[in-house]
């Protein structure tokens, strides 16, 4: 579960592109791209303590299944 839901998020899926979800990758995850999905993460759900993570992880949950 824990693979779906990093591998469905944007950082991941920009750094793949153009290759297929089976296909092993030794490519690296840019920090700005990791950077910007953070920030835009913690104002989409308003983040002010590790508790906000909660909803964070059940709303990204929620869209794979």
């Amino acid at each position: 579960m824990l693979e779906k839901m990093t591998h469905a998020e944007m950082p991941w899926s920009i750094t793949r592109v153009g290759l297929r979800d089976d296909e092993s990758s030794d490519r690296i995850i840019e920090k700005e791209l990791i950077t910007k999905y953070f920030e835009d993460i913690k104002l989409k759900h308003n983040m002010l303590n590790i508790s906000d993570i909660s909803d964070y992880s059940t709303d990204l949950f929620n869209k794979l299944y």
